[in-house]
């Protein structure tokens, strides 16, 4: 397995005008990856490649519109070749060029780190252009060591930290190990990778560094009216497939 960043994005046809800010952001990154993009046809996969840099390494995979995004990224997963995974959501984009390498230099400070988990910011496009940004309530700086007590601890008094998976750099063998992202999961595929990460005794880091744009807009599935319904009902049941509880008192 080469040393580089596989960068898994699944591209919805209904939001092309966001992508060309997702795209300057992967092609800006300061580090060797390759992109496999996740393809509704052959016909999306045209139009989209045709506007990137021809130096990128892409990986084209066209799956079916029916699957889910835990089905898309693990197709993608079956064909990554870097030591490290990372995940960018085709509505985002990273903060900066270096976003990727600041993860990774931290992932490659021990073998024993299986995920490093940098800050996510909200944007708003305004109608210049320009962007607004907001921070998110996120998880405290530090490592979260895996077993029940880290599970526990991440879940907290009943509130998850908040950590999206396109803020997330991952060692790609545990995510294989771990059977990759929920499968069955609506939403929320990212952190039952994380507490299955951790039930397995995995290392995750937290950084304070802002890697991640999450772009807040009329598709945004936390834009729609129901993300209480996913505040209240699917997550609790990600955690009850853990054995852990949502104490809301």
């Amino acid at each position: 397995m080469n040393n580089f960043i596989s960068l898994i994005t699944i591209v919805s046809d209904n939001r092309q005008h966001l992508h060309e800010k997702l795209i300057d952001s992967v092609t800006s990154q300061d580090v060797e990856l390759e992109w496999l993009l996740v393809f509704e046809s052959e016909h999306s996969a045209r139009v989209f490649t045709q506007k990137c840099n021809p130096e990128l390494k892409i990986v084209s995979i066209v799956s079916s519109s029916e699957a889910s995004i835990g089905e898309k990224r693990n197709v993608a997963l079956s064909c990554c070749s870097g030591e490290f995974v990372a995940n960018l959501d085709d509505d985002d984009f990273f903060s900066n060029s270096n976003a990727l390498s600041t993860m990774l230099k931290v992932a490659q400070k021990s073998q024993s780190i299986t995920a490093v988990f940098g800050r996510s910011v909200d944007v708003v496009e305004l109608n210049n252009g320009d962007f607004l940004f907001s921070s998110w309530e996120q998880a405290a700086p530090g490592l979260y060591i895996g077993g029940n007590n880290a599970l526990n601890a991440v879940v907290g008094k009943g509130t998850m930290p908040k950590v999206h998976s396109s803020a997330a750099l991952y060692k790609t063998s545990l995510v294989k190990n771990c059977g990759g992202w929920g499968e069955g999961i609506p939403i929320g595929e990212d952190i039952h990778l994380l507490l299955n990460m951790l039930s397995q005794k995995g290392f995750v880091v937290i950084i304070d560094d802002v890697v991640h744009c999450y772009r807040k807009h009329s598709l945004s599935i936390m834009s729609r009216p129901n993300s209480r319904k996913i505040d209240n009902e699917i997550l609790p049941k990600i955690y009850a497939l853990h054995g852990l509880s949502l104490n809301r008192d």
